[in-house]
């Protein structure tokens, strides 16, 4: 059993040196000309094809076997992802998993801009001025990344049926970066108590996926996005924009009722991982209207540890 092990254990190692090389050779066609054309991107879909082949593979000698063996596989690996973009096509973050203590952490760069408001909407505000202080931007960056690492973190945890005793805890960590970052952060300063709106938008290949890439991605923020807003729905529970956007950062879309109703993007992974069909409609979770951080959405957690362990009987710890 340990030849087989080691055969598997090795074709990992294969595996993940294949996506690497395919990753430059991404970056190397945007380099050239900035965009990646038709007969490029059939040559990358063409190799990912065989990468995704290898991965299947992988995924059926793991099946295969014993409890016993699944668990010396697991503690053995060695599990860290760059640039991850869930299975949603919307998101980017790093992936690093400790199988020692079940870490799973999840980290999101981002780089802090702060544009400096209009003054016409200070005008009489004497005590507030429609541009950033120094201080002001250190304070609003560090309460950022204390929100989300506090309301994203530590929500629910991951069970493998096959290793009993070992459970996975999500860690989410923020961090500020001057270059390399997942979404680059454009907050805007309004006067206190106002509402602008906020946004995250990805940089989206021919494929219709974000790229997994850095220093590409943005996120329109205002300086009031921390705090509680009420979104004139029937639901009396009121948000902070900054949380909901950040559901966005890591695969989630919206799930409020709107003008343009469709698919939520992380509906098949809410199915597959509760059995549970999500309906757009204006709810208290996070990514509708309210606040509430619920198992849905954790999906793309759930799916990020399957892809970087190759091991696909995770599930939730009920």
């Amino acid at each position: 059993m340990s030849d087989k092990l080691e055969k598997i254990n090795k074709l990992e190692e294969n595996i993940r040196a294949m996506e690497e090389e395919l990753l430059k050779y991404q970056d190397l066609f945007l380099a050239n000309d900035g965009v990646i054309d038709k007969a490029e991107q059939n040559m990358l879909d063409d190799m990912f094809a065989v990468v995704n082949d290898a991965v299947e593979a992988l995924f059926v000698q793991k099946g295969k076997l014993p409890p016993e063996i699944t668990f010396a596989v697991f503690m053995a690996g060695k599990y860290k992802k760059t640039n991850y973009v869930p299975l949603t096509g919307i998101g980017l973050f790093d992936i690093n998993l400790t199988p020692s203590d079940g870490r799973l952490e999840i980290l999101t760069k981002v780089k802090f801009d702060f544009i400096d408001g209009n003054p016409t909407k200070f005008a009489g505000k004497k005590k507030e001025s429609n541009i950033w202080s120094t201080s002001e931007k250190k304070k609003w960056a560090a309460e950022y990344i204390t929100l989300i690492e506090g309301r994203w973190g530590g929500k629910y945890h991951f069970i493998h049926p096959d290793m009993i005793g070992v459970t996975v805890f999500v860690d989410v960590e923020v961090e500020e970066v001057a270059s390399g970052w997942h979404y680059e952060l454009n907050i805007t300063k309004i006067p206190e108590g106002d509402f602008k709106g906020s946004d995250v938008s990805h940089f989206i290949d021919k494929s219709g996926k974000a790229l997994a890439k850095t220093d590409k991605h943005q996120g329109n923020f205002d300086s009031e996005d921390m705090d509680w807003k009420h979104k004139g729905t029937s639901v009396k529970e009121s948000q902070m924009g900054s949380v909901h956007e950040y559901g966005h950062m890591v695969g989630l879309d919206d799930e409020y009722s709107d003008s343009d109703p469709g698919k939520i993007a992380h509906q098949t992974l809410v199915r597959d991982a509760l059995g549970t069909v999500l309906v757009e409609g204006n709810y208290q979770d996070v990514m509708s209207v309210g606040n509430h951080i619920e198992k849905q959405h954790y999906v793309t957690f759930l799916a990020a540890l399957k892809d970087v362990t190759g091991l696909k009987k995770w599930q939730f710890k009920k």
